[in-house]
């Protein structure tokens, strides 16, 4: 349930599931609400409260508080912070996450500067956590003039950036540090240029492909890439890139295009491509990456979408259709369908796949007005 009373936004959502023997999970519930209240012009603030009576392992209740404070001034000044913490049986300290982050967003100057912390113990198991146990600084800086004796360009960016990454206890895992140039012609075109130095440190062994591995150590690499995107108005668009540089203890090499093009008014294909060739110490591989995007539009509120997606590195073929009707305006009907194959399978090829696995999933929203 989703809805607004005032200044209020409310959401409310409980679900429960069976046993399944075949997968091996109990019968769980899932619980989530969410306040926020307008204040200020343009500022909000709200509380969060998630729990999970069966733990993905282990036994007990799962819980999640958290609060977060958005202020924003004038038409280009934000301010973003939250707190949450998680209540999971045996995991009790460092399990808070908060972050502050500050962004200045004008024409001319942009500013970004943040903080974030995630403990080691953080965690929702209504949701997911990329990583834990860090600390991140992050600050970046944007000159941006519109130039007005070139006519043929809008604007020039010149950007720098900075990532810092340590664990809990300061140990440095990750730096990045970016430059960046971007100039956006007046057709809507854009073109950049940007080059990266990194620094990985890997605590345990990194696996790239099941045949190469990269062992323990920190890295120092870098790579530059260049980009041009051609304007969405036009009935063929997209982009194309490529990258050179070092990549750990060896080099990489990317090159790729991801577009669109407007058969139709109703009708539309994206397709995309990228080749990957990696060369370390431990091993070489290239991985190329083919898909294509399908939609139709039947009406202003009916639509039908597909994604067709092969991995070469995985050797996996994935497609995933999707159908949304909106009977009624603010209540959907949504019908989906996916499935992975296998096609690396001894045996099988890419015409002759092994299915994985397979979902099909309808949704049903309805909008009352009171």
């Amino acid at each position: 349930v989703t809805g607004r009373a005032g200044p209020y936004s409310i959401g409310l959502l409980n679900i429960q599931t069976g046993d399944s023997v075949s997968a091996d999970t109990l019968s769980t519930n899932f619980s989530v609400v969410r306040v926020k209240r307008d204040m200020l012009r343009r500022s909000n603030f709200g509380v969060i409260y998630t729990r999970r009576n069966q733990l993905t392992e282990g036994v007990g209740i799962n819980q999640v508080y958290g609060a977060d404070l958005t202020l924003r001034f004038y038409e280009n000044i934000n301010f973003t912070n939250y707190y949450a913490q998680t209540h999971t049986p045996n995991l009790e300290g460092s399990n808070a996450s908060y972050q502050s982050k500050f962004d200045y967003t004008g024409d001319r100057y942009g500013v970004q500067a943040e903080h974030l912390t995630v403990g080691k113990n953080f965690n929702p198991e209504i949701g997911f956590v990329r990583r834990d146990n860090f600390r991140r600084n992050f600050a970046q800086f944007r000159f941006s003039p519109r130039p007005r004796s070139i006519p043929w360009l809008r604007r020039m960016i010149y950007q720098g950036s900075f990532d810092y990454i340590t664990d809990m206890t300061g140990v440095l895992e990750t730096r990045e540090s970016k430059l960046r140039l971007e100039m956006e012609l007046e057709n809507s075109d854009k073109w950049f240029v940007e080059y990266t130095d990194s620094f990985e440190g890997l605590p345990k062994e990194f696996k790239l492909t099941s045949d190469v591995i990269l062992p323990v150590d920190g890295y120092n690499f870098g790579h530059i890439r260049t980009e041009y995107d051609f304007g969405s108005q036009r009935r063929i668009s997209g982009r194309l890139f490529l990258t050179r540089g070092t990549f750990y203890n060896g080099t990489r090499n990317d090159v790729g295009y991801q577009g669109r093009a407007v058969i139709t008014p109703q009708f539309a294909i994206e397709p995309r491509i990228s080749i990957s060739d990696v060369d370390v110490t431990q091993g070489s591989f290239v991985t190329t990456l083919v898909g294509a995007r399908t939609s139709f539009t039947v009406s202003p509120r009916m639509f039908l979408a597909a994604l067709l997606q092969f991995n070469s590195n995985s050797e996996s073929l994935d497609t995933n259709i999707r159908f949304r009707w909106e009977y009624q305006p603010g209540s959907d009907l949504f019908i989906v369908y996916s499935d992975g194959r296998d096609t690396g399978l001894e045996g099988y090829s890419r015409w002759k796949t092994k299915l994985q696995n397979r979902s099909f999933v309808i949704k049903f929203t309805r909008l009352l007005r009171f």
